[in-house]
C-alpha cells in the first residue's frame, strides 16, 4: 500500500468535518480567501464518509479502505472479463492493461468509488440487463443511487455511457426491425437517471464542476487531452505512454472497424457506448482508464474458450501480461522508491514524506 502523496485527502477531511459539524452539506468556499463565495459539492457523500473513518481509525483506516475497494474493484472487473472474453488469459492481460492505465490514480481520493461503480455496472453495459430480475436491476439502480452522492462527476460520466442501452435497443426496433426490449431498457435507465437527478447536489454539482472545468481545467494536467501525456511530460513513465497511445489506437481501430462494415455487425448499445466512451477518453486523459473497457467490448467477439486457443496464443497473451506487468513495476516501485525493499518500508508510512515534510511540520508547530 503506498503511502498517501496527494494533498486532496486533507480538504475532503476538512469539508466533512465541516458537514458533520454542522450536519449540512456546504454551499460556500467555507475555507478559501472568499468565504462567501459559491462552492457546490458533488462529494459530500465521500467527504462526510472519510471524515467519519478517519477520526475513527486514522490515516491506516483510510489506506486499507481504499486498498480494500480497489482490489475488490479489480477482482469484479476480472469476473466481468473472464465471462465476456470466456479465456482466462486473455481476461489476465485485459486486467493488467487495467490496471496499467489507472495506477497514476492509485491514491486515496474519492475516485476510487468511480472504479467500484464502473465494476458494478459493467455487466449490464454488457447486456446482463437483459436477463436480469428485478432485483438485480433495484441493485444497479440502488448503486447509481449511492454513487451520486460519493462522486457525482464519475457516476454522471456512466450515465452517459450506460444510455447507450435504451438509444441501441430503440434504434434496434426502428431502423432494424428487430425485436427489441426497449421498454425494458428505458425504465431500467429513467430509473438509474432518476435516482441521481434526486441525490442532493448531483445536478447543480455537474453544473458547477463543468464551469469550474471550463475555467481552469487547462492548468491541471488531467483535464488535457490524452497527446499531452506524449508531447509535454519531460520524462514520462511507460504507464503515461500506454495511457497517452491508447485512446488514438482505439478510434483507429473503431474508424478501422467501420471502415471494413464491422460495426454494423455489432450489437447498436454496444456500438454506440464504445463511440461514447471513445469520445470521452480523446478530450481527457483522466478518463482513459475508461478505455479498457473498450477495448474489452470491441475484441470478446473475436475470443473463443480456453480449449480452442494455441499454445503459441497463449504465450503470446502471457508475454502481453508479463510487459505489463513490468511496466507496472517501473512505474510504482522503481521509478518511485528506487526497488523493492524501499517500497516495502515507504509503505509502513501513513504520509509520503518526501512530499509531506511531517518533522519540519511538527517543529513549526511546537514553535507556535
Amino acid at each position: 500500500m503506498r503511502p498517501i502523496w496527494d494533498i486532496d485527502i486533507f480538504w475532503h477531511l476538512s469539508a466533512g468535518q465541516w458537514m458533520w459539524e454542522h450536519q449540512s452539506i456546504a454551499t460556500t468556499d467555507f475555507m478559501g480567501i472568499d468565504p462567501n463565495r459559491p462552492w457546490i459539492s458533488f462529494q459530500w457523500g465521500y467527504q462526510v464518509l472519510v471524515y467519519l473513518l478517519y477520526e475513527t481509525g486514522g490515516y491506516p483506516l483510510l489506506r486499507v479502505l481504499h486498498a480494500a475497494l480497489m482490489l475488490l474493484s479489480f477482482a469484479l472487473l476480472f469476473r466481468s472479463y473472464h465471462r465476456e472474453l470466456k479465456n482466462k488469459w486473455s481476461a489476465f492481460a485485459l486486467l493488467a492493461f487495467t490496471v496499467l492505465l489507472f495506477q497514476d490514480r492509485i491514491n486515496v481520493r474519492p475516485h476510487i468509488f468511480n472504479l467500484l461503480g464502473l465494476a458494478i455496472v459493467l455487466p449490464a453495459l454488457l447486456g446482463a440487463w437483459r436477463n436480469a430480475s428485478r432485483l438485480k436491476l433495484a441493485g444497479w439502480v440502488l448503486c447509481f443511487g449511492v454513487w451520486a452522492n460519493l462522486h457525482a462527476g464519475g457516476c454522471f460520466l456512466m450515465l452517459i455511457v450506460l444510455a447507450a442501452i435504451p438509444a441501441g435497443e430503440t434504434g434496434k426496433a426502428i431502423f432494424q426491425g428487430k425485436a427489441s426490449l426497449w421498454k425494458k431498457a428505458w425504465l431500467f435507465y429513467g430509473a438509474c437517471l432518476l435516482v441521481c437527478i434526486l441525490s442532493p447536489n448531483f445536478v447543480r454539482g455537474i453544473l458547477h464542476a463543468m464551469t469550474l472545468v471550463e475555467n481552469t481545467g487547462h492548468t491541471i494536467g488531467e483535464w488535457n487531452a490524452p497527446i499531452a501525456y506524449l508531447t509535454e511530460l519531460e520524462n514520462p513513465t511507460p504507464s503515461r505512454i500506454v495511457a497517452g497511445l491508447t485512446p488514438y489506437l482505439c478510434a483507429l481501430w473503431i474508424a478501422a472497424m467501420a471502415l471494413r462494415r464491422q460495426l454494423s455487425k455489432q450489437d447498436l448499445g454496444r456500438v454506440a457506448a464504445v463511440l461514447a466512451l471513445s469520445g470521452l477518453s480523446l478530450l481527457y486523459v483522466r478518463f482513459v482508464h475508461f478505455s479498457a473497457p473498450i477495448i474489452l467490448i470491441l475484441i470478446s467477439g473475436s475470443f473463443e474458450s480456453d480449449s480452442k486457443h494455441s499454445n503459441n496464443h497463449k504465450i503470446a497473451l502471457f508475454l502481453v501480461i508479463v510487459a505489463l506487468l513490468g511496466m507496472l513495476w517501473n512505474t510504482n516501485i522503481r521509478r518511485l522508491f528506487g526497488g523493492l525493499a524501499p517500497t516495502i518500508a515507504a509503505a509502513a508510512k501513513n504520509l509520503d514524506e518526501r512530499r509531506f515534510p511531517i518533522e519540519a511540520a511538527n517543529f513549526l508547530e511546537s514553535a507556535h
